[in-house]
Parts: C-alpha cells; structure tokens; sequence
C-alpha cells in the first residue's frame, strides 16, 4: 500500500501490483471502506476475470464488506456488462469488479459502479477519506453481512439482451466468434441454443481460462 498516499481512485479506477501495491490487505480495507460508504444490510454484487490475482483481490473485498454489515453477492468469474447489468436489475447499491491489465498482467484494476454508471465524484471523495482515515464501520458478530452466490445473472442476462434482439432478422446467419479465452465464453453457447443460432466459437476455454 506504499503508493496511496495521495488519492486511492483514478480515472479508471483504483489501479496497483497485484500482491504488493493491491494485497490481501488492502482488498480487506478496500471492502471496509465501501461497506461504510452504504447502509447496513445493503448489497453489493462483485465478479472478477479468470486470473488468480483477481479472485484473491475478490474475496479480500468481500471479506471487508461482510465486517461492515453488508451483503455480498459473488457472481464469481464473469464479464463487466453482466454484473453491471445484473446489479441494476436486482438494484443493488453497488457493484464492484477486479480484473487483471491485459497490457500489464502483473496489475489489478478495482472498478465500483452504482445503478446509474460509475460512483459520483462526492462518493469517490467520502470513499478515500474513510480509505485513508481508517474511519471504517465495524458491527458485532450477529450484525456481520453474509455472501451469497448468484446462480442466476446469466439468466437475467440473456433475459435482458432479448428483449432488443430481432432473432427472425439473424436466424439464417452465421456467426464466428473469437471469445480471446474471454469471461463471455460460456454466453455463445447459451444463445445459441436458446435461438438456434449458426455460431462458429474459436479461443472459448471453459470460464475464461486459457487452454495451455
């Protein structure tokens, strides 16, 4: 955490080294921090890229919400429009996701979302004064929050895209894909079954991970 010394949010985010500049430790404060920006038993959902350093920075975050009292929805491995998607239609208080630079693995990028788009700027600041300050919510055991797995954003997903998508005009047309081993990978197949769709998929590993 040795960079944090000025603001913790940039323009994309709060951005660092996995394991040194974002550890464990700071994922944990991280969660604190936005746990305290909302009420008690408000719900945040969060998801992150298929890499290791994200999923580590994932479960620091969540663990820091629970402290504060606040729910947690995981949507485990899953690509951003999915989860900004699904917290609206849940409404949510907030969404948060971790993923790895593509130009620069050895960084993590932490973006927070509301309903309405990115977090507002008096947000940013009350989120970095609690950040810094340490001034975090802390609630007795019985108060702590709990994590739940969200089973069905998938399905509210392909729900919503559907309602703006004209099947007869694209039902005799086929499709190649290159999915780039991307978290979208498993939603081809989805739509295509759903709709008989022609899709072709190629570099499609299982939840985003890369075939060696």
């Amino acid at each position: 955490g040795i960079r944090w010394y000025r603001s913790l949010v940039d323009l994309w985010g709060i951005t660092g080294i996995a394991n040194i500049e974002i550890s464990p430790e700071i994922a944990v404060k991280l969660g604190m921090a936005l746990g305290s920006l909302i009420p008690r038993r408000s719900k945040v959902a969060v998801a992150c890229d298929a890499s290791s350093s994200s999923n580590t920075v994932k479960y620091g975050i969540i663990a820091g919400l629970l402290s504060t009292g606040v729910d947690a929805v995981d949507l485990g491995i899953a690509p951003l429009p999915m989860l900004t998607l699904y917290a609206r239609v849940k409404g949510f208080d907030l969404a948060v996701m971790v993923t790895t630079l593509a130009y620069d693995p050895s960084r993590v990028r932490i973006k927070v979302f509301s309903c309405a788009g990115f977090i507002a700027p008096d947000q940013v600041k009350a989120l970095e004064s609690i950040f810094f300050r340490e001034a975090y919510r802390r609630v007795l055991g019985e108060e702590l929050g709990t994590v739940q797995r969200a089973d069905d954003y998938v399905d509210v997903y392909v729900r919503e895209i559907s309602s703006y998508l004209e099947v007869k005009s694209i039902a005799k047309t086929s499709f190649l894909v290159d999915c780039i081993f991307g978290t979208a990978s498993f939603l081809w197949s989805r739509l295509r079954d759903l709709y008989d769709l022609d899709v072709y998929q190629v570099n499609c590993g299982e939840l985003g991970y890369a075939k060696a």
